[in-house]
C-alpha cells in the first residue's frame, strides 16, 4: 500500500480455525528439519553437532527422519557429508527448495531447529510455525523477542545437550492441538501489524 510499485508477492492463508487437513494432506513424516545458511554466525554447524548427537544416541526413535535444506553449497560441508556416509537411512539433503516446496517441508516436519546467533528477526521459524511445525530456537538476538512466550525458547546459555531435549519433547508432544498452537502464535506476527507500529513509531518521532 506505501510503496510506489506493486510487490511481488506468494500469499498463505490460513484460517482462523486448523482443520485436521492441515496433518492428514501432509503427513508428518520427518522427525527434525534444519536449515542451511552459508553465514557462519546462523549456527549450522552447532546445529549439526545436535543432530548427531541425536542420532548416536537414538534419541530421535528408533527409524528417525532428519531433513536438511538450503543452497546446494551445503553440500560443501565436511560435517554434513560425514554424517550422510553414517546416517545414509536417517539424512536428506534438499537443496535450493522453491517457496512452494518450503513450504510442504514445513508442513511434513514436527520439529524445526534454529540455533542462529546473529538474527534481525527470525522469519524461517515463524514460517515453520505457520505450517503447525514446532520450533526450537535460542534465547538470544531479536529471537529473545519474537519468542519470549515460547515453550521451546532455550535458555541463553544452553548445550547441545539442552537443545535435542528441547526436540525429543517436541516430539513426544507433537499432536494436532500442538500444530493449531504453532499457528496460533504465529499468527500474532502479520505485516500489517508491522505496517502500523512503524507508523506509529514515525507519528511519536515527528511529535
Amino acid at each position: 500500500e506505501y510503496l510506489p510499485f506493486e510487490p511481488p508477492a506468494s500469499v498463505v492463508y490460513l484460517a482462523s480455525t486448523v482443520p485436521s487437513s492441515l496433518n492428514s494432506r501432509f503427513p508428518r513424516d520427518i522427525d527434525l528439519l534444519v536449515p542451511f545458511q552459508g553465514d557462519p554466525r546462523k549456527g549450522f554447524e552447532r546445529m549439526l553437532a545436535c543432530v548427531k548427537l541425536a542420532l548416536q544416541s537414538g534419541r530421535l526413535g528408533p527409524i528417525p527422519k532428519v531433513a536438511v535444506f538450503g543452497r546446494s553449497t551445503m553440500f560443501e560441508s565436511q560435517t554434513l557429508n560425514e554424517l550422510v556416509q553414517e546416517f545414509p537411512e536417517a539424512l536428506e539433503r534438499i537443496p535450493a527448495p522453491s517457496d512452494k516446496e518450503l513450504t510442504t517441508l514445513y508442513s511434513r516436519a514436527k520439529t524445526f531447529l534454529y540455533l542462529s546467533e546473529s538474527e534481525g528477526f527470525g522469519l524461517p521459524p515463524v514460517e515453520a510455525l505457520a505450517r503447525g511445525c514446532i520450533a526450537v530456537v535460542p534465547d538470544n538476538t531479536s529471537l529473545s523477542e519474537v519468542f519470549g512466550n515460547w515453550p521451546f525458547l532455550l535458555d541463553a546459555e544452553y548445550s547441545n545437550e539442552d537443545a535435542i531435549a528441547a526436540v525429543e519433547k517436541g516430539l513426544a508432544m507433537c499432536s494436532r492441538q500442538t500444530t493449531i498452537d504453532c499457528v496460533r502464535y504465529a499468527r500474532t506476527f502479520s505485516w500489517s501489524r508491522t505496517t502500523s507500529l512503524h507508523l506509529a513509531t514515525f507519528a511519536k518521532m515527528l511529535g
